[in-house]
């Protein structure tokens, strides 16, 4: 239905892995739109509100945007109340952070996110926040930090199958090897993905 806010979730989805932001944005809005028209909760609202600003950091980038929907949306929610949404919007706002070289301040956001998602349960969600924090630490060639991020995250997201994220986890791991010349390590880790998921 043209008034179903998850058909413009959806529709938003699939032009945001298409790489076409304006039309992801658009169809987020028209989703937020409806949904406050139906008196939904902040909670809720809160995650369209977070996609939208997940747009703005790709095209056009606007990160001073992105940043202060997101701190808007956080001031919003129950103060101390643990959600997904909470979460999700705690992370996001490390990668706006992150985007802007503000590391140490992304990365304080991240560990958050990762700790209010590991409270929550969500494994998936818990472990985009490990790669996540494992890019921080390569900015840094913290090399030795980044490949512990990255490999509990992509072990996790093996364990999960979750195919997107293990091929994402597994490149960045790979690139991470090849950087300090352990080309063997980044093969290897090219296989293990590839053995997984072959009868795929």
């Amino acid at each position: 239905s043209n008034e179903d806010p998850l058909y413009f979730d959806l529709k938003g989805y699939l032009h945001f892995f298409k790489n076409d932001m304006e039309i992801a944005r658009q169809c987020w809005k028209k989703a937020l739109l409806i949904r406050r028209s139906a008196n939904v909760s902040r909670d809720f609202l809160s995650n369209n509100i977070a996609l939208i600003a997940k747009t703005l950091m790709y095209e056009p980038r606007n990160l001073d945007a992105a940043a202060g929907m997101l701190n808007f949306s956080l001031k919003k929610l129950e103060i101390g109340k643990s959600t997904p949404q909470r979460a999700y919007l705690l992370s996001q706002l490390g990668n706006v952070e992150f985007y802007r070289d503000n590391i140490e301040e992304s990365r304080k956001l991240m560990k958050k996110a990762y700790e209010l998602h590991k409270k929550l349960g969500s494994e998936y969600h818990a472990s985009c926040d490990l790669h996540d924090l494992g890019l921080t630490y390569f900015s840094r060639s913290d090399f030795a930090s980044a490949l512990g991020h990255l490999k509990d995250s992509l072990s996790t997201n093996m364990k999960l199958r979750h195919p997107r994220e293990c091929c994402m986890g597994t490149v960045s791991l790979m690139f991470v090897l090849d950087s300090i010349g352990q080309y063997n390590e980044a093969i290897e880790a090219y296989k293990a993905l590839c053995r997984e998921f072959d009868e795929e």
